[in-house]
């Protein structure tokens, strides 16, 4: 197979929790923010996934596509663009490592 690298822009973030609620699903971000997606966001998540301490990384593409990524691929595949919170030098343990 070839190699690639990614130059794709997305909105992300890093996830506290995932709840069902009725017909939606509501994800907590690290930072309080909330975010209501599909259902179908719950099978993306990989098995073990409720027991785990690293809950991963909740990722919005330019097309809406909503996904989860684990975080060590995240960090080392994204670079920040434009910080969305009041924090200016809080970056998750990992970001940018390589």
């Amino acid at each position: 197979m070839n190699r690639y690298r990614s130059h794709k822009e997305v909105e992300a973030g890093p996830i506290s929790s995932v709840q069902r609620q009725g017909d939606h699903v509501q994800v907590l971000l690290l930072d309080g923010e909330v975010i209501t997606t599909e259902p179908a966001f719950i099978r993306r998540l990989p098995d073990g996934w409720a027991e785990a301490s690293d809950k991963g990384w909740f990722v919005r593409y330019d097309d809406g596509y909503e996904s989860w990524s684990p975080t060590d691929a995240f960090c080392k595949g994204y670079d920040i663009l434009i910080e969305m919170s009041d924090q200016t030098d809080d970056q998750p343990d990992g970001w940018g490592a390589s």
